[in-house]
């Protein structure tokens, strides 16, 4: 069941990846308010999950 949880975080943080990289291009596109919106959450995101998946995998 851990190896489960590593692998379901892993994949998690790989898709905010990429929906951060998603919403940099899109900002740097369109240049709108909802673009930099999202990028801001999503990069809040990006920490957040990141410290919990390496604290995940130092167990």
């Amino acid at each position: 069941m851990d190896k489960l949880k590593k692998v379901f975080m892993t994949i998690s943080l790989v898709f905010i990846v990429i929906c951060f990289g998603a919403c940099v291009w899109l900002y740097s596109v369109l240049q709108d308010n909802m673009s930099l919106t999202l990028m801001v959450a999503f990069f809040l995101a990006l920490i957040w999950f990141g410290i919990n998946v390496r604290n995940i995998y130092k167990n």
